[in-house]
């Protein structure tokens, strides 16, 4: 089983040691894709072995692509899927400096790669969603140029082309095409890519029955390697000579479907020698020109063809079946019983490998359905993540709103107590004030009842008539004294500060006026006030009227009543 072989040696090769740099390894195995993919899968034993290998770095990424990309054109497609999808776990883990030193290896060639699985496969639908994915990276991509970015974008349309025709959908096909030929010349794109998609146009037509639209693009083959092929300096590098041997072999096989045999012979001898660095190409060619020699009676010539083909190494199952069925039908012819029974056990055997490859398509489908399903885990993670985040800052914030009315509560309870506190004091004060004020009312109106008790009394007693005047004048004096009068007004407007404001802003009083108000808002009687005063009644009644016109009281209007609301 050559492929199983072929990775059990690959395994193997894990043992030995090499001092080489990954970057530079990954560098051979890139270079050996196309031409020698055997040679490719040696160097990926030494990527492998190196100890960068296993870190999250983009050496280590591009290496399982590239070693997926050399197990892939080996036909190792299960193998080749875990090392896909473990570059794309590296890829997640690295920094964005790290991903602008991606290249080639833009997590968009990995899901081009794993959509050209799906489609080895048949499995269109799930090759299209992938390549759609890829499109989708190269198009949003920062770490590739202009360039590179449009090569990806041609590998990707030029898949779903395929896509396209599998499904008989020519026309979309063509707008494919014909949208690559643009980006190639729009982008000054390697010529190599012109001959592989002239290629594509010409195959398709002749699959069509266009064939005069078909040999138009041979002819743009032939000429634009004409003029491309002499400025090539390393033939076995070079994708122009790759991509003109292909489409040669491409239409030789169209000359062998129209029975055009010598025709076919010359095309294909035409480039035999061209070939050589290219084996599975070479190995082609050699079975067309067996079919072209068996073709035309030329027996000989096909078994020596066929015969070049079992003498190399490293390649494809598919290929060898073709040599092998090639020989075996020479043999046949010749009744050459011994070699054709050993022909057919080799022609069983690759058949068994070719079976056995195929039976790994449920493996692969699961690997690829798991990633998928842990890629979706990974995304629903995030968002779960990103949800948790959320509500914990939401709630985050919540408990400290609520922290901060709560705070603001205590804060305003304390300042409410504090105030109701000093409105206490302040009542309190003012309570002492009102009875200081009273009291000290009450005391004048007590003395001067006391003063005019005695006054009565020396009034009655008429022996001395000089001392009695002269103590008459000194109860008068007292009676009439203004620094207690003065204390009394004080006294008052501590008690009620705003009340002679509102009134000297409306009116214009006298301090006989405010003094009489004055008693009247502790709620003085008119003989109180005359007591208090050392007045006569009257005397109040008079002040009384006056201030009343002074107040522009109606006549209907009390005094009382008016003051005691201001």
């Amino acid at each position: 089983m050559i492929k199983k072989f072929l990775f059990t040696c690959f395994i193997f090769c894990l043992n030995i040691v090499h001092s080489q740099n990954l970057t530079d390894i990954n560098d051979s195995i890139r270079y050996h894709l196309s031409y020698s993919p055997q040679k490719s899968l040696q160097f990926s034993f030494d990527a492998i072995n190196n100890k960068a290998f296993n870190e999250n770095s983009w050496e280590s990424y591009d290496s399982n692509y590239l070693i997926g990309q050399s197990l892939f054109f080996n036909e190792l497609y299960k193998e080749s899927i875990e090392y896909f999808l473990k570059a794309l776990n590296i890829y997640e883990s690295l920094d964005d400096n790290e991903r602008l030193n991606l290249k080639r290896s833009n997590p968009a060639w990995i899901l081009n790669s794993i959509g050209a699985v799906y489609f080895q496969y048949n499995n269109l639908e799930k090759a299209k969603t992938y390549y759609l994915e890829a499109i989708e990276n190269f198009e949003l991509s920062k770490e590739i140029d202009i360039i590179e970015k449009s090569l990806g974008l041609i590998r990707v349309e030029a898949n779903l082309a395929l896509i396209s025709i599998k499904l008989e959908n020519y026309g979309e096909a063509f707008e494919f095409y014909n949208g690559i030929l643009e980006r190639i010349k729009t982008n000054e794109i390697n010529d190599a890519y012109l001959i592989y998609y002239y290629n594509q146009f010409m195959t398709l037509n002749f699959q069509l029955n266009n064939n005069k639209e078909a040999l138009k693009y041979l002819k743009q083959i032939n000429q634009t390697f004409e003029l491309e092929s002499n400025k090539i300096s390393n033939l076995k590098s070079s994708e122009l000579y790759l991509y003109y041997i292909i489409s040669i072999i491409d239409y030789s096989k169209y000359l062998i479907s129209q029975n055009k045999f010598n025709e076919a012979l010359i095309e294909l001898l035409k480039i035999k020698k061209l070939s050589k660095p290219f084996l599975d190409q070479f190995a082609s060619i050699n079975i067309l020109l067996s079919e072209c020699y068996l073709a035309t009676n030329q027996n000989s010539d096909a078994k020596l063809v066929l015969k070049e083909n079992s003498e190399l190494s490293d390649l494809s199952a598919e290929i060898k079946i073709k040599s092998f069925e090639g020989i075996s039908n020479i043999y046949s012819q010749e009744n050459d019983l011994k070699n054709l029974l050993s022909i057919k056990d080799s022609i069983i055997f690759n058949k068994n490998l070719l079976e056995n490859s195929e039976n790994d398509i449920k493996n692969i489908q699961t690997l690829l359905d798991l990633d998928d399903k842990k890629r979706e885990l990974i995304s629903n993670e995030k968002r779960l993540n990103s949800t948790v985040f959320s509500l914990t800052l939401a709630l985050s914030l919540l408990i400290i709103i609520l922290i901060i009315f709560r705070i603001n509560f205590k804060l305003q309870s304390e300042r409410s107590k504090r105030f109701k506190l000093e409105k206490s004091q302040i009542e309190n004060e003012l309570s002492l004030k009102q009875r200081e004020l009273f009291s000290k009312s009450n005391f004048i109106l007590q003395r001067n009842d006391y003063l005019k008790s005695i006054l009565e009394e020396v009034n009655n007693n008429t022996n001395s008539q000089k001392a009695v005047d002269r103590i008459k004048k000194q109860v008068s004096g007292i009676i009439n004294s203004e620094s207690l009068h003065q204390e009394f007004d004080k006294k008052f407007v501590e008690v009620f500060p705003e009340f002679y404001k509102k009134l000297n802003s409306n009116y214009k009083l006298s301090k006989t006026d405010f003094r009489l108000i004055a008693y009247i808002k502790m709620n003085k009687s008119n003989n109180e006030i005359a007591q208090i005063s050392g007045i006569s009644i009257r005397t109040i009644q008079s002040q009384r009227y006056r201030l009343s016109k002074k107040l522009k009281l109606e006549k209907n209007q009390d005094l009382n009543s008016f003051i005691f609301k201001v």
